[in-house]
């Protein structure tokens, strides 16, 4: 027990020692401040917006040879006549097709949404203050917090996004995977430099991230059930579907309007229910 107390207070302290000196080597430099502040700020959305559209509108050009894991063909069974279940013997030589690379994007963002929700409600959980309420030594300048809760540090929502962003591009092409995931350190790096979070946070986030685009994709990848019914939705999409691409693309618009509110509505709906369910 004795062990486990120093551990956990050895790990506190280094958690606070490199928050500190990152946020103090941004205030001294003003220049770079203001780019981690973007990327504090902003980064997460932009690299989530790129990314998503370059997935979205995947080129049947690019192979998948080198993606974290090859669809395969389930034994037993035939495979379905939908595109991304093939022989695996063949599939690396194959480019990924943009009916596939979207139920795939499908699959990743229902598991973003499910990784951001998650992390929230724990962080609310848990209640751990947030360093820029704490008398460590955090600075930035005035008004820079004034707008932000107070509470639920631990785990960050934007580091399980940026987590779940950077593993599940190497289902695309593990070319992606490296500038991606510089991209979200980055933004990670500047959300604990700039006094957001601890660092314990944004790496519990981001590893909350993953592991949900992990067991999301992986599960799409070996299920020949599931790619029916990611690239059956897909399919609406495609302008041949008529009225059910306008419903589909309606139903992305209000989705990416949820997205840019931090999911504001979701959230009011998940604590309504709370309330309900506990009132009764």
């Amino acid at each position: 027990m004795a062990l486990l107390y120093f551990t956990a207070h050895a790990f506190h302290q280094w958690d606070i020692r490199l928050l500190v000196s990152l946020n103090h080597y941004l205030m001294a430099n003003p220049d770079v401040w203001k780019a981690a502040y973007f990327a504090a700020d902003h980064g997460g959305e932009v690299l989530t917006v790129i990314v998503g559209l370059t997935l979205w509108f995947w080129s049947e050009s690019k192979k998948r040879r080198g993606a974290l894991l090859q669809p395969v063909r389930l034994d037993g069974r035939s495979a379905p006549k939908f595109e991304s279940v093939r022989n695996h013997k063949n599939d690396a030589r194959e480019p990924m097709t943009q009916r596939e690379s979207r139920a795939q994007l499908l699959v990743l963002g229902t598991a973003g949404l499910l990784a951001y929700i998650s992390a929230r409600l724990i962080a609310l959980s848990f209640d751990v203050p947030r360093p820029f309420t704490t008398n460590i030594g955090i600075k930035g300048p005035p008004g820079l917090f004034d707008s932000l809760r107070t509470f639920g540090s631990f785990p960050s929502d934007h580091a399980a996004l940026l987590g779940l962003l950077a593993v599940g591009v190497g289902f695309w092409s593990l070319r992606l995977l490296v500038p991606v995931s510089l991209g979200c350190a980055v933004a990670l790096a500047s959300r604990t430099g700039i006094g957001f979070h601890f660092p314990s946070d944004t790496l519990a986030g981001a590893l909350l991230g993953a592991s949900f685009a992990l067991a999301a994709l992986s599960l799409y990848r070996r299920s020949a059930k599931w790619q029916e019914i990611s690239q059956t939705l897909a399919r609406n999409f495609e302008p041949k579907s008529g009225l059910a691409c306008i419903g589909a693309y309606g139903l992305l618009f209000v989705l990416g309007v949820e997205f840019s509110m931090h999911f504001r509505h979701v959230f009011d709906f998940i604590f309504y229910l709370r309330g309900a369910f506990f009132a009764a």
